[in-house]
């Protein structure tokens, strides 16, 4: 089960599709929106949404991993620190978070059209 205050969630057909630098922008635009008041550049991690112009809308500081290395780098720096989870991966997560609090910030739902599968991602970050 989700931590945290209810996430937003974007549109009814969301990303569709998720390819596309459009769409990847729709993603990164929730992640500008979170880390507003960090003091340096915000950094996303993303696990199962591999999107390869995302490096160039969410910044050079975009990290690729799985779960288990999304929650800790998360638990690392809370005010800068962000996570982009496929629903795929979701159980893993959580059972790498192994109870730590989290905040989720926006669900963003879509077409991978060609993969032809639907996509959830949730925008995550640890509580301080």
């Amino acid at each position: 089960a989700a931590r945290g205050h209810e996430p937003a969630s974007v549109g009814a057909r969301g990303l569709d599709p998720v390819e596309g630098p459009a769409r990847a922008s729709r993603l990164e635009g929730h992640s500008c929106d979170v880390h507003a008041a960090c003091p340096s550049e915000p950094v996303l991690f993303t696990v199962g949404y591999n999107e390869p112009s995302l490096i160039f809308l969410a910044g050079t500081g975009t990290r690729y991993g799985n779960a288990a290395q999304a929650a800790a780098f998360i638990a690392e720096n809370p005010a800068c620190h962000m996570a982009a989870i496929d629903r795929r991966d979701w159980p893993a997560f959580e059972q790498a978070l192994d109870g730590a609090p989290i905040d989720e910030h926006a669900i963003v739902t879509g077409l991978n059209y060609s993969k032809g599968r639907e996509m959830l991602i949730r925008l995550v970050t640890s509580q301080p």
